[in-house]
């Protein structure tokens, strides 16, 4: 074989290798975006939860006493009450006549890879979370606030 066409192999394979241990570097392994999409998943629970109290707090203007009477009343979207890996309910705590608390235990922090290419209006919540127990403490508001 000619010695340039083995030159010519051995770059195209040292690419092929260092495009892939870039794209792993860049996007994480498998089993952490298994661990990302996971506490996504989380967020978007805890998110329809929190869309649930805030319709409940407008028609009966009270917080409801536990988050099984979102459920039972069948009036409300709620995509889980528990959470995706280990089936215990997300915790959920009333801490004024208005203010509430939905919390989850996350694999992972949001700042390390959260989308910052769009912007986002000022008064948008929150959903940052870190690695372990993370609570969010919300008013309820009813959609004409």
């Amino acid at each position: 074989m000619p010695t340039n066409l083995k030159i010519f192999i051995k770059v195209i394979v040292v690419s092929v290798i260092a495009a892939v241990v870039y794209g792993l570097f860049l996007l994480g392994s498998p089993a952490q975006q298994r661990l990302i999409k996971l506490d996504q998943q989380r967020v978007s629970d805890i998110q329809s939860i929190s869309y649930a109290i805030n319709a409940y707090w407008g028609y009966n203007k009270k917080l409801p006493a536990t988050l099984e009477v979102l459920v039972k009343s069948q009036d409300y979207y709620i995509s889980s009450l528990k959470d995706p890996t280990t089936g215990e309910h997300y915790e959920y705590r009333i801490l004024g006549e208005k203010q509430y608390e939905l919390c989850a235990n996350f694999n992972t922090d949001s700042s390390n890879f959260q989308n910052v290419s769009l912007p986002k209006p000022a008064s948008e919540e929150k959903w940052d979370y870190h690695k372990g127990a993370t609570c969010f403490s919300r008013e309820a508001y009813s959609e004409g606030r």
